[in-house]
């Protein structure tokens, strides 16, 4: 999971403290924690480059070594290009991509993502642009959905066997 956000730093560590993300510890050890700035993400990973009607990216291997085997955790001060980088660079390094998303801001990324979710007071566009919309405005709805997903998938596997 990578936390991508817009907001300034102190505050995207502040909702990965209390996302479960990163520790307390890891805030107060800089050296621990694997977070980039949108800035310094379009640098070192690249950007994105239309193929067709294809998102492609421009440096795959640089994208490789800046999210993937670094593990990021956390993007800051992200604009909507980032989270379109990130959600085409892990499509096409074939991680499935959730994105979650309210604004004008989320359009992009909600587009290329493999699952967007969209809240419920968000803008119309994002809304249209989600495979789902969580009525509540609650993140916690995210995790609810995928394990009655994954209930129905497995049960429907084992009806199918017999």
């Amino acid at each position: 999971m990578i936390l991508v956000s817009g907001d300034h730093k102190n505050t995207v560590l502040n909702y990965a403290v209390k996302a479960n993300l990163i520790s307390k510890e890891d805030v107060s050890n800089p050296e621990s924690l694997r977070i980039i700035s949108g800035e310094e993400l379009r640098k070192k990973a690249g950007s994105i480059m239309q193929d067709n009607s294809n998102a492609v990216l421009e440096r795959k291997e640089s994208f490789r070594e800046t999210v993937i085997n670094t593990n990021l955790k956390i993007v800051y001060r992200a604009t909507p290009e980032d989270k379109q980088l990130l959600a085409v660079g892990l499509k096409e390094h074939s991680y499935t991509v959730a994105l979650t998303g309210e604004g004008i801001s989320d359009v992009k990324g909600l587009e290329y993502s493999d699952v967007g979710f969209a809240m419920g007071s968000g803008v119309s566009a994002a809304k249209n642009s989600a495979t789902m919309i969580l009525v509540e405005d609650n993140v916690n709805s995210i995790i609810n959905a995928v394990i009655w997903g994954r209930n129905i998938y497995s049960n429907s596997r084992k009806f199918i066997q017999f």
